[in-house]
């Protein structure tokens, strides 16, 4: 694990765990991120945009940009998209809360001390 900023921690396989402190108060949260593949829609997806804060660039020390991807916000596979009703609602969440408890998971592995927080669609935020 490296430390790349005072809030941000790079880990072995290429994630990113960031803490965010909302300016003015002692409100934390902490989320996990993955780097995309490219930005021209190769490879796995997620759900976001440039513009919808669930997606990130960090700089490494030589310059180069990598785009990540906020981990939970994957985009669902082909095979989950085209169920419908009950079926579609009960899958999705299941798939859903697998990559929110890892999300969790590799928060925790940095921030320890997010553990009391309360955990929502793989962030977690705490009051300290």
């Amino acid at each position: 694990m490296k430390q790349i900023s005072e809030n941000s921690f790079l880990l072995a396989d290429g994630e990113i765990v960031h803490r965010t402190n909302i300016i003015g108060t002692k409100h934390w949260v902490y989320s996990a991120w993955k780097p995309m593949p490219t930005m021209s829609g190769e490879g796995p997806a997620f759900c976001s945009n440039v513009t919808s804060g669930l997606d990130w660039s960090f700089s490494d020390t030589s310059g180069h940009v990598r785009w990540y991807g906020r981990i939970g916000a994957e985009l669902l596979p082909a095979e989950l998209e085209s169920l419908k009703g009950m079926e579609r609602y009960e899958k999705v969440h299941a798939y859903q809360v697998v990559r929110w408890n890892n999300a969790y998971r590799i928060i925790l592995s940095v921030f320890p001390e997010a553990a009391n927080g309360k955990q929502d669609m793989g962030e977690i935020s705490l009051t300290r």
